[in-house]
């Protein structure tokens, strides 16, 4: 029995220490982001952008394949809520699952990209409309482009441009009621990140 206890230790110490192998962990600042909203068509209304704060970004990443120069992987993003500059109240954030693929140019400089989807989230001010109608916010797809850096073997420097689809469906007030049961607006949001990437 205490060998059957040891072995099974044995092989979940060595399972964690794989998974540790082939993961790495990415702390990251939006340094400059933007909020563009796309008005529904009945409304006949333009477009418009709103300035983001910046924003701490964490991210787990998981190797799935390695080959010379290509990595593949999968990964989660977690987005700390942040505010918009034209506004005093309400915190917003997009948290991501993806599919990741990295270029190794040499030992040292690296091309990333990711695709994924994106979770819309917020904070009740960011929903609260004054009891104008009811918020339901929507995700959709997101992409990541960019580059890092190796300072060494286990870390990295990466800057990387990132795009957020979501939005939001408006109902219960007086205006969806003129056009229907509710207004569905496309929401874009787009940053710039600077990390810190962590191989165990």
């Amino acid at each position: 029995m205490q060998k059957n206890k040891l072995f099974y230790g044995s092989v979940l110490a060595i399972l964690s220490f794989n998974n540790l192998m082939f993961s790495q962990i990415h702390v990251g600042m939006d340094v400059s982001g933007s909020f563009d909203i796309s008005y529904p068509s009945e409304l006949e209304v333009d477009s418009e952008d709103y300035d983001s704060d910046n924003g701490l970004v964490i991210g787990y990443d998981y190797l799935v394949q390695k080959q010379d120069q290509v990595n593949l992987g999968v990964g989660v993003e977690y987005m700390m809520l942040r505010g918009i500059d034209e506004f005093s109240e309400g915190k917003g954030a997009f948290h991501s699952i993806y599919g990741f693929g990295k270029y190794l140019v040499d030992d040292k400089i690296y091309g990333l990209g990711r695709l994924g989807y994106s979770i819309h989230t917020g904070d009740d001010d960011y929903t609260d409309t004054d009891g104008f109608g009811k918020i339901e916010l929507k995700g959709g797809m997101m992409y990541t482009l960019g580059g890092g850096y190796s300072l060494t073997p286990n870390i990295n420097l990466e800057a990387s441009y990132s795009s957020h689809a979501g939005g939001f469906e408006l109902s219960g007030s007086d205006i969806t009621e003129m056009f229907g049961s509710s207004l569905d607006y496309k929401l874009k949001y787009t940053r710039f990140n600077i990390g810190i990437i962590y191989t165990p």
